[in-house]
């Protein structure tokens, strides 16, 4: 089967899930092609792609004039109706086609179309299918599904179906659209990757991994780390972001590392040096939030116990088996848990990470590959949108 993928950026660092399962496809034998808009930051893709920012004005022209003769009751509706692409509020409709339609003779070589996050890969994949007669469907991770609710609403009724990566968000779209085609389930990550051939560290860092941004809760963690009084245990932070200079300074004097971005054989064998994995993710101030992080999946594989928050996507994944669940924002009960977790015997901890490990077998790529391969064969062979 030939699947097109609409993703915003490709490829990115911070979105090692969609390799993962764009990989575990292509093993499965489909073939694979991207489109996105701008080039990521991740390492080399072997997966053909071509972004928007490197097609010529020429081009987009003559695809734009293309798509008009042979697509022209879709063509005119993106021009004249079209409101959420390209944001904000579907404005430069004009530009919009111009930038989107170098992507169709992707869309027309492959059997199906799907996308990445609800928002604007989302729009692109609805309007590529529509010009090409494909199906095509999504998947929604997090803040994507708070977006607003009329155009989530427009792309679940279009999408053959919509694949959410944690029950809350499956929850969110039933609520844009109850009669929406919604499937849970959860991102790829690479378990054996993360595998341990080493003993537990019990007397390693505490570990944490994200993009330095306000959601990710870097700023409780630290104030957590120091309120533990730990003594000369460290606290690893992989990542980049707009946040780093301000938390470096939270961190001025404590034992804490900043490692900055890592590849994903990096970041397995920091994690495999840990003795407690902590993410203290929460709702940012303009909205922002995570949905099912892949980080603790990939530390839960490294069989780490873990600490956590009670916000959606996580409360359903951190089990009491291995993890402790706080409030969000709160840096005290933070750090009782922290303390918590390492004032047990290592043997309990490590029987904890070995409970982690169990429960992270469903993400599995090719678990995950063959229930989307299935969803997208189905989705091909069904009535194409309108």
């Amino acid at each position: 089967m030939r699947i097109l993928y609409v993703l915003e950026r490709w490829p990115e660092l911070s979105q090692t899930f969609v390799a993962e399962e764009i990989r575990a496809l292509e093993a499965m034998g489909c073939t694979i092609e991207v489109a996105c808009l701008e080039h990521g930051n991740g390492p080399h893709s072997t997966t053909p792609y071509v972004a928007a920012s490197d097609t010529s004005p020429l081009k987009r022209i003559f695809s734009a004039n293309r798509q008009a003769v042979t697509a022209p009751g879709a063509t005119f509706a993106q021009l004249t109706r079209e409101s959420a692409w390209p944001p904000p509020n579907g404005r430069s409709r004009l530009r919009g086609l111009l930038r989107l339609a170098p992507f169709r003779s992707a869309a027309l070589r492959n059997d199906h179309i799907h996308a990445h996050f609800a928002t604007e890969a989302a729009d692109m994949a609805r309007l590529l299918a529509s010009s090409t007669n494909r199906s095509w469907s999504f998947t929604a991770h997090g803040a994507d599904a708070y977006g607003d609710r009329a155009n989530l609403a427009a792309n679940l009724e279009s999408a053959s179906f919509a694949r959410a990566a944690s029950p809350h968000v499956a929850e969110q779209l039933r609520n844009a659209s109850p009669s929406a085609h919604i499937v849970e389930v959860p991102v790829a990550v690479a378990l054996e990757r993360f595998q341990r051939s080493s003993p537990y560290a019990e007397s390693g860092p505490i570990i944490s991994t994200g993009r330095l941004i306000e959601k990710k809760g870097f700023d409780d963690l630290i104030n957590a780390f120091a309120t533990a009084h730990l003594g000369d245990r460290e606290l690893w932070i992989i990542g980049e972001g707009p946040m780093r200079n301000d938390l470096e300074g939270r961190a001025e004097g404590l034992p804490v590392r900043f490692l900055g971005a890592r590849t994903p054989d990096q970041v397995a064998d920091l994690l495999k040096q840990a003795s407690l994995f902590a993410l203290l993710s929460k709702v940012a101030s303009d909205g922002d939030r995570d949905g099912r992080p892949a980080a603790i999946v990939e530390a839960m594989a490294a069989g780490l116990p873990i600490v956590s928050t009670s916000v959606p996507g996580i409360s359903d994944l951190v089990q009491p088996e291995f993890g402790l669940l706080v409030s969000p924002g709160s840096a005290v009960e933070a750090a009782v848990a922290i303390r918590e977790m390492l004032d047990r015997d290592p043997a309990d901890r490590e029987a904890l990470g070995a409970a982690a490990r169990m429960q992270a077998e469903p993400f599995a790529p090719d678990s995950v590959a063959r229930r989307l391969l299935d969803l997208f064969k189905s989705a091909a062979s069904g009535p194409r949108p309108d």
